[in-house]
């Protein structure tokens, strides 16, 4: 072919694609758009509605999801709390949450580095001493300042990823949970009932309308506040029995691990206690009660 005739093909070949090109644009153009809300699933072929699908759990039964400290550290690690705030361990509490000139004020024999053993050492001593109350308020103070960030966290992911039939029960004081479950809502109402087995910062109880819900807000049935939950206890002296609120988190805890809900799994999540605890206890029974 001579050089001639090769760029009058190429030049005939440009041409042809150009338009098919703009055949292909018209065509898209006058194609109409199919609404979203028009697709339908065959239910038919599929066995079940998408709704069915939704609620469909292989292997039945619900998830129940216990949270210790480590959860919370690991919700903070790619998305820092908001206003910069570090959630401590037993061992940097006193350094973080800022009672070092509290713990400067404290008798030798009762000074310790680990802040559970310094608490219960100094509830033993004195139980009403300026120092527990004191410690007490600066601990509420620290916890309930803290925001989660406006990005997703795992807490969001979790909660999200349960239903209903499941529930999460936390050791955790901070609100990150809580803050995670209601912004949930806006998406969906079939989320996981939370519970509170340590007590927590948002969360308070109503003796009268015996109810939990917001700390500081009014129970709309008895018309009574919800007031802020018990935080601190000795480790040596964790009779959660005494304590209203709590023994109803416990409760609700021992009921979605029983045969009447059902549940086929417990995932238990940055959790670990001293050896003078007897949370991992009272867990290996209610579990081996359950089975």
């Amino acid at each position: 072919m001579k050089q001639n005739d090769y760029q009058r093909w190429v030049k005939r070949k440009k041409r042809l694609r150009r338009r098919r090109r703009k055949k292909r644009k018209l065509k898209n153009k006058n194609t109409p758009l199919i609404s979203i809300k028009n697709i339908s699933i065959n239910s038919d072929s599929m066995g079940m509605t998408k709704e069915e699908g939704i609620k469909q759990v292989y292997n039945g039964g619900g998830h129940v999801v216990i949270l210790g400290a480590g959860a919370s550290i690991a919700s903070s690690l790619r998305n820092s709390e908001k206003k910069g705030k570090s959630l401590p361990s037993m061992n940097n509490f006193i350094e973080l949450v800022g009672l070092q000139d509290i713990v400067d004020k404290v008798p030798d024999d009762l000074k310790a580095t680990n802040f559970e053993e310094l608490y219960s050492n100094l509830h033993n001593a004195d139980p009403n001493s300026e120092f527990i109350k004191e410690i007490e308020k600066r601990v509420f103070d620290y916890f309930s300042s803290m925001e989660l960030p406006d990005e997703p966290t795992i807490y969001d992911y979790l909660v999200l990823s349960l239903r209903s039939k499941d529930a999460i029960a936390t050791f955790n004081w901070d609100p990150f949970l809580y803050q995670a479950w209601c912004r949930c809502r806006k998406y969906t109402n079939d989320l996981p009932p939370i519970f509170f087995l340590h007590g927590n910062v948002s969360i308070g109880w109503d003796s009268t309308g015996k109810r939990f819900g917001p700390a500081g807000m009014i129970n709309p049935i008895s018309m009574q506040e919800f007031v802020a939950s018990r935080l601190l206890y000795p480790i040596t002296q964790k009779n959660y029995q005494q304590d209203e609120f709590i023994k109803t988190q416990w409760k609700y805890l021992q009921d979605h691990l029983s045969p009447e809900y059902k549940a086929v799994r417990a995932t238990i999540f940055g959790f670990g206690a001293p050896a003078t605890d007897c949370i991992p206890c009272i867990l290996s029974d209610i579990i081996r009660k359950c089975e």
